[in-house]
């Protein structure tokens, strides 16, 4: 039975937790529809596959042909050419990492898209990766389509340190993958968002048929589909919606000060006035 302290610990996290997503709420929401009519940069980009920011609210465009990363002014300031990028995601703002299916490699890359190292991915590790993002400080998650599974590796030893089937759901064409808050979140084409816990245990799915991308606000997850900003609470599953003017854009990016519409050729960005 918890004692009273791990009682106050855990009440003490809970208000914590409500304190930062009631933040949020009051000083990004109110703000996304007022800014739909200010004034808007853009930036022209050839096939943008999707967008995502790191913890710093500097952008990155994921385009056929590499990877570019803007500041909060939508001013490039790095690119990595690499062809057909399948997976970037921005870490922890340190060590970044960009998976390409075609090679079966993964680059690990500094905040500036300078290469630190590289990682093959050979059969030791996965026979048929298909998704691989980061997964701690010098962790990588990768799943193998071969059996379904979910591989720790330790890239400064290159070696699986745990490997779990993952409950496989229905249909799959699975796009794209991320970990946040120990979650495993998968995008399936067919079917939705499929969330995970770290061993492979499906949780739930949000239902969301030919999405292409999602972000992370906070302890929110959020992605864009049919001119409405969906949000949904990790913890309690509470979802929230807001309606925008997407102009017919892929996806939409968000920042507590920057809201940015994501086109085939073009990113388009709004400041958030507070």
């Amino acid at each position: 039975m918890p004692s009273m302290t791990e009682k106050k610990f855990t009440l003490k996290r809970m208000k914590v937790k409500l304190f930062i997503k009631f933040v949020l709420w009051i000083t990004v929401i109110p703000f996304i529809a007022a800014a739909q009519n200010d004034a808007k940069k853009s930036v022209a980009l050839t096939a943008i596959q999707y967008a995502t920011a790191d913890r710093a609210g500097d952008f990155y465009a994921v385009a056929k042909a590499g990877i570019y990363k803007f500041d909060q002014e939508l001013n490039q300031i790095a690119s990595l050419a690499i062809g057909e990028p399948t997976l970037f995601d921005t870490g922890n703002g340190v060590r970044m990492l960009c998976f390409t299916k075609k090679d079966k490699a993964i680059k690990i890359l500094s905040p500036t898209l300078q290469e630190i190292s590289s990682l093959e991915l050979d059969e030791s590790i996965a026979i048929d990766p298909i998704l691989a993002c980061s997964s701690g400080d010098y962790g990588v998650l990768v799943l193998d389509k071969a059996d379904w599974s979910l591989k720790v590796v330790d890239t400064r030893e290159s070696t699986v340190t745990a490997e779990y089937k993952i409950e496989v759901q229905g249909q799959r064409d699975y796009t794209f993958m991320r970990m946040y808050q120990n979650f495993v979140f998968l995008l399936n084409s067919k079917t939705g968002i499929e969330i995970y816990n770290k061993m492979g245990k499906h949780l739930k799915t949000i239902p969301a048929e030919g999405l292409t991308a999602f972000n992370f606000l906070g302890e929110e997850l959020y992605y864009y589909l049919a001119d409405t900003l969906h949000f949904v609470d990790l913890y309690t599953l509470e979802s929230r919606e807001q309606k925008i003017d997407g102009n017919n854009c892929k996806s939409v990016l968000l920042t507590e000060t920057r809201l940015v519409k994501i086109f085939p050729s073009k990113l388009e960005m709004t400041t958030l006035s507070h």
